[in-house]
């Protein structure tokens, strides 16, 4: 597995960090900076509830898809 500064990621997270960094590449021009503001806003106000596992959800079946359904 890769180290960073001492740490061990195994190589499922550095995948998933790959994966990330690729999608911020080819949707940065996507991204509406003034709807993100307002997300952030609305939640550092409470306004807005964090599910981790609706995320955790998420993240796990976007990997799936951009791995061709494995």
């Amino acid at each position: 597995a890769p180290e960073t500064a001492g740490v061990r990621v195994s190589p499922l997270a550095a995948q998933v960090r790959e994966i990330g960094a690729r999608l911020v590449e080819d949707h940065d021009d996507d991204i509406d900076t003034a709807k993100v503001d307002e997300i952030r806003q609305a939640i550092a106000e409470g306004r807005i509830k964090i599910d981790p596992s609706k995320i955790a959800d998420g993240l796990l079946a976007s990997l799936r898809e951009l791995n061709g359904g494995a």
